[in-house]
């Protein structure tokens, strides 16, 4: 097996002949890949990870404008709105619900504009901030568009998520002497790719919050964060065996992921295509040992012809 440390951008899509039960590659890249278009597996990754993140940012927001808005939520004001998230509206209905609404808000990397509306309700009687408080996330046609070539996702559906620890996630991140909260969000998400294909996912995953970092995992060993169809129509999974850290840097003044692994595999007939990204490593090639000496991430491509419950090498 060949291995070595590539450019920033590379291209996915080359098998190198690997062990006797099946063929791999394993790549070190410093930034994102550029997949081949035809290249159905690195689509299908490419389209969970940008799902994830664009709901996840949502949910990012949805906590910021809570923590924001306690007092209102909790009844001890006259329902002043405080909106720091850039949305183009805010509506506090009671105790128990907000609406935001986004019209054609820029990213901050100016990369994505964002339409549409996320409604977040209590759900049962504990509050936001309480352990085992629950409020649901609603995406209303929310619209992501690519700056750069105007390609659209639209994201329609429902996070539910359960606050396990108590706590506002939000204050977690920016004040040190604030203990980590930890959310488990659940539920199902369509997504409606630039193509006119839309796709439900469910999805299963949890996040903690701590001092300029966070973590995302599985809510369990076995329960993948994502499952469903990718936009070909074949299923795929998405697994985190290890979780994923990303931290920011108050010296650096940006964020990057510093260690995990996520592992997405797309069945196709009897055919198994594993894309692992180990994340994680210096420019050296070799794991690194936090922020400041982590530079890229590994992947590694598998396949797998299962034949009844033998494990057959393809070649590529």
């Amino acid at each position: 097996m060949k291995r070595k440390f590539l450019s920033p951008i590379i291209l996915l899509g080359v098998l190198v002949l690997g062990t006797t039960t099946f063929s791999s590659c394993t790549k070190k890249t410093t930034a994102d890949p550029i997949v081949k278009q035809d290249d159905e597996e690195a689509e299908s990754t490419k389209d969970a990870n940008d799902g994830r993140e664009e709901s996840d940012a949502v949910l990012d927001e949805s906590n910021q404008a809570i923590n924001d808005n306690k007092a209102s939520l909790g009844g001890r004001t006259d329902g002043t709105i405080t909106n720091n998230i850039g949305a183009t509206n805010i509506v506090i209905s009671g105790d128990s619900m907000l609406t935001i609404t986004y019209t054609n808000q820029v990213s901050k990397d100016g990369k994505r504009t964002k339409n549409g509306d996320v409604v977040i309700k209590r759900v049962g009687t504990k509050k936001f901030h309480e352990a085992g408080g629950q409020y649901s996330v609603e995406f209303k046609s929310l619209t992501i568009t690519r700056t750069i070539d105007q390609k659209k996702l639209v994201i329609n559906g429902i996070h539910t998520v359960k606050n396990t620890t108590g706590g506002f996630a939000f204050a977690a991140l920016l004040i040190d002497s604030v203990a980590t909260v930890t959310h488990q969000i659940t539920g199902s998400v369509t997504f409606t790719f630039n193509n006119g294909t839309a796709r439900t996912w469910t999805v299963a995953r949890q996040r903690s919050f701590d001092y300029l970092k966070v973590t995302v995992g599985q809510v369990d060993l076995t329960t993948a964060i994502e499952t469903g169809t990718n936009r070909r129509g074949n299923a795929f999974t998405t697994m985190v065996p290890t979780p994923v850290v990303a931290q920011y840097s108050a010296t650096a003044k940006y964020t990057k992921v510093i260690s995990g692994k996520i592992e997405h595999t797309v069945k196709e007939g009897l055919v198994d295509t594993k894309i692992t990204a180990d994340y994680g490593y210096t420019s050296l090639g070799v794991k690194s040992t936090g922020f400041d000496d982590t530079k890229g991430y590994q992947l590694t491509w598998q396949k797998v012809l299962t034949y009844g419950p033998f494990f057959i090498q393809v070649y590529p």
